[in-house]
């Protein structure tokens, strides 16, 4: 049991990580430009669509629990609570004391930029970090099957806990499978195999359980799948087993040593740290634990390995989780010399992997202004060609063409418009002018788009003259060459 005396001491400590959370991600929590997936959130009338995503758990959070999730302050502020929580149950199940170290591992473990590219998808933040919470309970847990009689109930907790956490979103999977390897990593040398035979058996279990419930949300909702096989290509495995295999690993080294061609920054310190906690293993001569810290690193890349090689930064959420286990062995190594080099290596980590989230959000905030400004302009071209007072049919051919300042990570949305996402996607064009108060506007059906192609053909593109016209009763804007998405 915990004392109360301990737990008013867990609060203030998760008040304290809390606030270093908001302090790191203060930019992100204090400006409202609309992120990609922001007009959706924002318009759709039901969850289904995380069904077809295999998200059944944040269906039921968004749809049941958790308030309209466009808003930045509370949502990212949601996240980090539950990170700072999730936090304090690892460092508990690790069996590892909160301290300077560890404050300082969770600086380094929040502010790496992997978060802020999840977080940048606003209708995700508040279900993840429900998520992220989740794992630590399944640190926590795991350390108290290991250690405990009543084994059956705590896996029986930890299965559910990864279960929904996998839910929220189908990364977490990997998370929960570093955070119980972390724990077993950190425990007694006597019930390491066992107890990673246990992490992987359960973990399987977990992954088992979620697809059950999969598809009775999916057999009772008549919402088939249509999102995870964009990013799984077992195809192209096949194909080229060889060749996908060394584009992981490369990958995956590019990622772990915090490359600038993976994050648009160098965040070398995540490499140094990795390579002095597997020395520090290795001379200690615990293969066990070798075994296992090389295995927390691997953890986290197993989707790239079966989507051909690369993925988006979003879905690698187990890599800050991998660079924290290490930062801990070396800020608590044996050597004096080498903790002072963990202490520094740790804050220079946080501090790159900070300035990397402020280089995102400001070309965030540059797309936003450019959107806005872009919004405006088309407005009032088709204003002067028809009557805005009244519904009017509109189409829109192709995206816009915006060039970056700053570099951003791979597969992130930092920077993108909603003018030239996919190309041009109507939908989503439409939904953003909605949002931002231009009314009237009738989007036309795939079907009758198709048939516009030829008078777009010979259209000058946005915003020369001739680029906005009126057609019988449609508005034209043609805003590129390309003709961009069509729904079906």
């Amino acid at each position: 049991m915990v004392s109360q005396q301990t737990a008013v001491e867990n609060a203030k400590s998760v008040a304290r990580l809390w606030l270093l959370f908001v302090a790191i991600y203060f930019p992100m929590m204090t400006t409202l430009p609309l992120y990609i997936d922001a007009e959706i959130a924002a318009t759709r009338d039901s969850g289904g669509a995380w069904i077809a995503q295999g998200r059944w758990m944040t269906y039921v959070l968004l749809r049941y629990i958790l308030p309209f999730p466009v808003v930045p302050a509370f949502t990212v502020g949601l996240f980090g609570l539950c990170a700072a929580s999730a936090y304090m149950l690892f460092l508990r199940g690790c069996r590892q004391p909160f301290g300077v170290s560890s404050f300082l591992a969770f600086a380094a473990f929040a502010a790496f930029p992997i978060w802020s590219c999840l977080l940048e998808f606003p209708a995700n933040t508040s279900s993840a970090g429900i998520g992220l919470l989740l794992c630590g309970v399944v640190a926590y847990t795991v350390e108290r099957y290991l250690t405990e009689n009543n084994k059956v109930f705590w896996a029986i907790v930890m299965v559910v806990s990864a279960t929904a956490a996998i839910g929220t979103y189908q990364a977490f999977a990997f998370v929960a499978l570093v955070v119980g390897l972390a724990v077993v990593f950190f425990s007694n040398s006597e019930r390491q195999i066992r107890g990673t035979i246990s992490v992987f058996a359960l973990i399987v279990a977990s992954i088992a359980m979620h697809l059950l419930i999969q598809k009775l949300f999916v057999t009772f909702s008549g919402i088939p799948i249509a999102y995870i096989e964009a990013f799984m290509r077992p195809d192209i495995l096949l194909a080229d087993p060889l060749g996908v295999a060394g584009r992981t690993i490369a990958n995956s080294i590019l990622v772990l040593i915090g490359a600038r061609s993976m994050f648009g920054t160098a965040i070398w310190a995540s490499g140094f740290l990795i390579a002095l906690a597997v020395f520090i293993v290795i001379t200690q001569r615990k293969y066990i634990s070798t075994f296992l810290l090389l295995m927390i690193l691997l953890a986290p890349f197993p989707l790239m390995l079966l989507a051909g090689g690369l993925v988006p930064m979003r879905t690698l959420l187990a890599v800050p989780s991998s660079i924290c286990v290490c930062s801990i062995v070396v800020m608590n190594s044996k050597s004096k010399q080498l903790r002072i080099t963990g202490y520094i290596l740790t804050g220079a980590l946080a501090i790159q992997s900070a300035a990397a989230i402020s280089q995102y959000q400001a070309e965030r905030v540059l797309a936003a202004d450019f959107d806005r400004q872009m919004a405006s302009r088309i407005y009032e071209r088709m204003s002067d060609v028809a009557d805005l007072s009244k519904p009017q049919k509109f189409d829109i051919y192709g995206g816009a063409v915006r060039s970056s300042l700053y570099p951003i990570a791979v597969g992130s949305t930092a920077g993108a418009s909603f003018f030239s996402w996919d190309g041009g996607n109507i939908e989503r064009m439409s939904a953003y002018l909605q949002m931002q108060g231009y009314k009237n506007l009738v989007q036309l059906p795939g079907s009758q788009r198709r048939a516009l192609k030829p008078e777009f053909d010979v259209m000058p593109v946005f915003p020369a003259k001739g680029s906005v016209r009126l057609l019988n009763d449609v508005v034209l804007v043609k805003l590129g060459l390309q003709s961009g998405y069509y729904s079906p």
